[in-house]
């Protein structure tokens, strides 16, 4: 039975391994950066954890995260605090003996602009071009992060993680993703009686999006695996604009209003289509949720938990 030290096991991602390794292995869980207790940014806390878990397999799911707006405006924060963690993490891992590190990376670190020759964002391609300008610290942290690892004398897996949502989300609208925020947007303009609800942006933009819940059973199949690749996509395959994903989310939420596009607000990239050939070569079985399931999943997680504690 293996031994796995999930870190950031509070967030989004973390939280869903969690939950799904939970069954199947001894599990080391220990608290992400955002405690007190062990801040992962502190090198002698990053090896303590790690050291004291005997883990055989670490799961590195902890980060500083946010969606476009926090992004913009802490550009510098996002990159010294994913770059501090991400360079601790793997420094004690090696040191520790672990086997296999597992950690996040992220689609936004993809170039802005594919090669002429690609219609998705194929994994060769991570290091190179010029990355998104709204995103580019949290982008540096996380290529730093995957040169770091693959010339790391231990096994290491870089999952570049899609657009992610479902239950656990953030959804303070200075911090979240788009998900979360026009779930929560349509949310209080149902509830409020608004005849419209503004988003940021022209709706144009194609992005993947995978159920977190989703991305924890790949994981829990890298960690299985007797040997992963040295990077690889976590992704449905499947794209939509965020038009048309607005709604989508307009009618799980059941509001009647219309729907207001700002496109003063940036969109960021305007495709981001992750290739999900090497997934697909690992052997795993592919998402289980559709995108109405699982959003239909986290609104009623959100109308549960979160929207009761809203102001």
């Amino acid at each position: 039975m293996k031994n796995v030290l999930v870190l950031g096991h509070t967030g989004l991602v973390g939280n869903a391994v969690v939950r799904q390794l939970l069954d199947r292995y001894d599990i080391s869980v220990r608290l992400n950066s955002s405690t007190p207790r062990h801040d992962l940014r502190s090198l002698s806390e990053a090896f303590a954890v790690v050291d004291s878990s005997r883990a055989d397999v670490v799961v590195m799911a902890a980060g500083h995260v946010g969606g476009i707006k926090s992004n913009m405006n802490a550009q510098y924060d996002y990159c010294c605090q994913n770059a501090s963690m991400s360079l601790n993490v793997i420094h004690a891992c090696i040191q520790a003996k672990v086997k296999r590190l597992i950690q996040l990376g992220s689609v936004c670190a993809y170039p802005t602009h594919r090669p002429s020759h690609d219609n998705v964002d194929a994994e060769y391609a991570y290091l190179s071009g010029t990355m998104e300008v709204t995103n580019e610290g949290h982008a540096a942290a996380k290529r730093l992060a995957h040169v770091l690892a693959k010339h790391a004398p231990i096994e290491t897996c870089t999952v570049v993680a899609t657009n992610l949502y479902g239950p656990g989300d953030n959804y303070d609208l200075e911090r979240c993703h788009v998900v979360p925020a026009i779930i929560r947007k349509m949310h209080e303009a149902k509830v409020n009686g608004s005849k419209s609800c503004e988003l940021w942006g022209c709706g144009m933009a194609r992005r993947d999006f995978m159920f977190a819940d989703d991305l924890a059973r790949f994981i829990d199949h890298l960690v299985d695996m007797d040997k992963v690749p040295e990077i690889v996509n976590a992704a449905t395959g499947s794209s939509i604009t965020i038009r048309r994903l607005a709604l989508t989310i307009k009618e799980v939420v059941g509001f009647e209003g219309a729907v207001v596009f700002n496109d003063d607000v940036g969109d960021g990239a305007l495709s981001r289509e992750p290739c999900t050939e090497i997934m697909h070569e690992t052997g795993w079985s592919g998402p289980q949720y559709s995108l109405l399931e699982g959003l239909n999943a986290t609104y009623r997680h959100f109308q549960q938990n979160v929207a009761p504690n809203l102001p």
